[in-house]
């Protein structure tokens, strides 16, 4: 996703800020059929994005509060006592 949004900006003639910190100018011509494409491949590819993060909460949810086996514990950083 972060290639097909530079992708669309550069093809579009736009400089990528990241934060104020860094800015890549446009690499690439301006191109609008490219800048099209690109951004249709990053608003199509958000949704599957979504899923799998929607998905990974709904697994570790499950593991928390359904199956308590202790999963949850595990990974996170801070173990608690006992």
């Amino acid at each position: 996703m972060p290639l097909a949004g530079y992708l669309d900006a550069a093809a579009a003639g736009h400089a990528v800020n990241f934060f104020r910190v860094v800015s890549i100018p446009p690499l690439l011509p301006e191109n609008d059929r490219l800048s099209k494409v690109a951004i249709a491949i990053h608003l199509v590819a958000q949704y599957p994005l979504y899923l799998f993060i929607a998905l990974h909460i709904s697994g570790a949810l499950f593991h928390g509060a359904i199956r308590r086996d202790g999963v949850v514990e595990r990974i996170l950083p801070i173990r608690r006592a006992g």
